[in-house]
């Protein structure tokens, strides 16, 4: 049986798509053992992990220094606000 061209593409093509998955699997089981998958590494979680951490304590110290600016400003305008009041804001 003699096969026609169109056939012979076809083969070719089917030959060419089932060598690139195969690539691509194994692209994607080697990304997997070495852990990046998705472009994420230990290296830079750990990297983010930190910045994020030292944007938290700044966040933090940035929370109490308006607690004890506030403090202070409810302290020194103690004499204008009414009694009632003052025990809601507290």
């Amino acid at each position: 049986m003699v096969r026609g061209k169109v056939e012979v593409q076809v083969d070719k093509a089917k030959k060419t798509a089932s060598e690139q998955t195969s690539k691509a699997k194994a692209k994607a089981a080697k990304a997997k053992a070495d852990g990046e998958e998705l472009g994420i590494t230990r290296e830079s979680v750990k990297e983010t992990t930190a910045d994020l951490n030292a944007l938290a304590k700044e966040g933090a110290a940035t929370a109490k220094e308006l607690k004890e600016a506030y403090d202070d400003i409810m302290e020194n305008f103690d004499f204008l606000i009414p009694k009632k009041v003052r025990c809601r804001l507290a």
